[in-house]
């Protein structure tokens, strides 16, 4: 069986999970939203690491640059 939740359904459950431990909504979504921040940040540097290793080795600059 998988264990996976849709993003949406994710959310609403780690939202009510931290309402219940929270004093306050609002910190519970705050902390949603860095955790989202955080795995955004992670997944598009995921995609930039593949993206660069698709790429042939002359279009990572340009020939010939010192720099």
């Amino acid at each position: 069986m998988d264990d996976t939740y849709p993003p949406s359904q994710a959310i609403i459950l780690l939202s009510t999970h931290l309402h219940k431990r929270s004093d306050h909504e609002d910190s519970a979504r705050r902390r949603v939203a860095r955790w989202l921040a955080d795995g955004q940040d992670h997944i598009l540097g995921v995609a930039e690491a593949r993206l660069k290793r698709l790429r042939p080795p002359e279009s990572h600059g340009v020939v010939g640059s010192d720099v």
